[in-house]
């Protein structure tokens, strides 16, 4: 079957959509500085979504902001308001895992760099791994990236 002038420039014109749709990631570098950036870096968990009119209600949200100083915001959505808490957070390295602890929790962190849609991302992935008999839990916080 031979194509037509049109139905070739409807092949490719669709080939390449697909080519700026692929996402491919790459290795986010040194992740004792990923979260903070050497100064500081809001991750969105879920993103905060706000009634508009009086007052600052919001709906939904939860975002954590790490600061090269070892302190990090947490602003949570609860009971329709946007509380912000202040907590300190530390940055551990072994030979093959980083770690973030806060709250008493220690979480393996890997993170991305990955272009989609024209727009760059960051996405750091804080893995909560307990005992073997316990299912493995991810936070997934992402951002633009600059």
């Amino acid at each position: 079957m031979e194509l037509n002038r049109d139905m070739r420039f409807l092949l490719i014109f669709l080939c390449s959509g697909l080519a700026f749709s692929y996402v491919q990631a790459e290795p986010a570098g040194d992740l004792s500085t990923f979260l903070h950036g050497g100064a500081s870096k809001t991750w969105v968990q879920e993103a905060v979504t706000v009634e508009l009119g009086e007052g600052s209600d919001c709906l939904t949200g939860h975002e954590l902001t790490f600061v090269q100083d070892g302190t990090m915001t947490e602003k949570v959505c609860g009971d329709g308001r946007l509380v912000s808490i202040e907590r300190s957070y530390t940055i551990t390295t072994d030979e093959l895992d980083t770690f973030v602890t806060f709250e008493g929790q220690s979480y393996r962190l890997s993170g991305r760099r990955f272009e989609q849609e024209l727009l760059l991302f960051e996405e750091a992935i804080l893995r909560i791994e307990d005992a073997k008999d316990v299912p493995t839990e991810n936070r997934i916080l992402q951002r633009l990236a600059e």
